[in-house]
């Protein structure tokens, strides 16, 4: 008699990709307890917007909603016997998340969770990755994603702790603006100033004041600190590299005066002031951040495993804590 099959699902809405994972589970004393069946990967990217502008656009949503209906078909195909359909930072962050994923139930009956960052870290946990490590020993295991990286401490095959922090390939790179004064500009410099732009991929616009505040009203980005610097001549450059536009403005003041910064948005924090330019300079880079990661897990073990033995119970952030120690 042959075995029957029962099919489960896994929908993941990430801030870089939406995923769609089957897997069977063989009924009866078949030797293969699981199967992968199908593993799909739609880059909707929806972070490039989210942590730009703090909503999700309606073509995104669109997009979300097609893809979401495809995925539910397959299920259909496959005879999906249950699901769990979960949403991570992207969706956390947008100021419209929730409505979102209620229309996606209203038009799909998908039911689509967004879980927080210590529900994500969990479930990263929960998917045998001790079983990968070993049941001896002690490890650090980091999963970095688009919006968030989540770190687990484990001991002995056992989860001491784990916590989610708001950094990810996708965040490091999103959404930033940087408003200057290049009033003083002659015909020559001014252009200058937009080849260096062109070639360092920002794109500078001149604004009006008045329509500027209302575009930050529209996306509830008006903070009172960056509206008082909308007097006089205002440029915007905008750009996915967050130190960019600093960097260039830095570069350009060796020969002129101007560009001079007024404010920044920049990984949803203002920045107010040319005295601001050196903090931008330094924002990591997406290659920089994971160069720090890399250089966190190189550590000695003997620095976690004194921290663990001190007290098991700690908080994963007093263990990095540890960690970053060896850096400085």
């Amino acid at each position: 008699m042959q075995n029957k099959k029962l099919n489960f699902a896994a929908i993941d809405i990430g801030s870089n990709a939406v995923r769609l994972l089957i897997k069977s589970v063989n009924d009866g004393d078949s030797p293969d307890k699981m199967t992968k069946t199908v593993l799909l990967r739609v880059p909707l990217r929806l972070g490039e917007e989210v942590f730009g502008t703090g909503s999700i656009s309606d073509e995104k949503e669109k997009q979300l909603l097609r893809t979401v209906k495809a995925f539910r078909l397959l299920m259909k195909v496959y005879d999906v016997t249950a699901y769990r359909a979960c949403a991570t930072s992207a969706m956390r962050d947008a100021s419209n998340g929730m409505q979102i994923a209620r229309k996606v139930h209203n038009k799909t009956g998908i039911r689509l969770e967004i879980i927080n960052g210590l529900e994500e870290a969990r479930m990263v946990y929960d998917s045998h990755i001790a079983d990968l490590l070993g049941r001896e020993g002690h490890y650090i295991y980091v999963d970095v994603g688009g919006g968030s990286t989540e770190v687990s401490i484990i001991s002995n095959g056992k989860l001491i702790g784990s916590n989610s922090y708001d950094i990810g390939t996708v965040r490091s790179l999103g959404g930033m603006v940087k408003l200057a004064d290049i009033e003083s500009l002659n015909a020559e410099q001014t252009a200058a100033l937009r080849r260096k732009c062109f070639e360092s991929d920002v794109k500078l616009v001149v604004v009006k004041n008045t329509l500027l505040g209302k575009a930050l009203e529209k996306v509830e980005k008006a903070d009172a600190d960056l509206v008082k610097v909308l007097e006089g001549p205002t440029s915007i450059m905008f750009t996915n590299v967050a130190k960019a536009p600093a960097v260039l403005i830095k570069e350009f003041r060796k020969k002129s005066e101007k560009p001079v910064l007024k404010a920044a948005f920049a990984e949803g924090c203002v920045y107010v002031g040319d005295d601001q330019l050196d903090a931008l300079c330094n924002i990591k880079s997406k290659e920089e951040l994971i160069a720090d990661i890399v250089a966190l897990l190189q550590s000695p073990a003997k620095n976690v495993i004194s921290a663990l033995q001190a007290n098991a119970g700690q908080k994963i952030a007093g263990l990095v804590k540890t960690l970053e120690s060896r850096n400085n």
